[in-house]
């Protein structure tokens, strides 16, 4: 699998936003991005993940008793 990468100016650029090409370079992806930073962490992962699941786990549990309720009244 290939790895994706950037092409980074190491100095600030010019006002016309022109980069010199000697402060140009390739990094990789992983290396360019600081996940922490953008307040991607461990603890934000897991929140957002127990989130989703709870929310499709309650709409599991909604559909179901829905569905308890209508057979229920075809009984009758």
């Amino acid at each position: 699998m290939s790895q994706t990468h950037l092409l980074i100016c190491e100095v600030a650029p010019a006002p016309d936003g022109t980069c010199p090409p000697a402060a140009q370079r390739f990094v990789p992806l992983t290396e360019a991005l600081d996940f922490p930073s953008l307040g991607i962490t461990a603890e934000s992962v897991l929140y957002v993940w127990s989130w989703g699941f709870g929310a499709v786990l309650t709409f599991w549990f909604f559909g179901y008793c829905i569905g308890l309720a209508v057979r229920l009244v075809r009984k009758i």
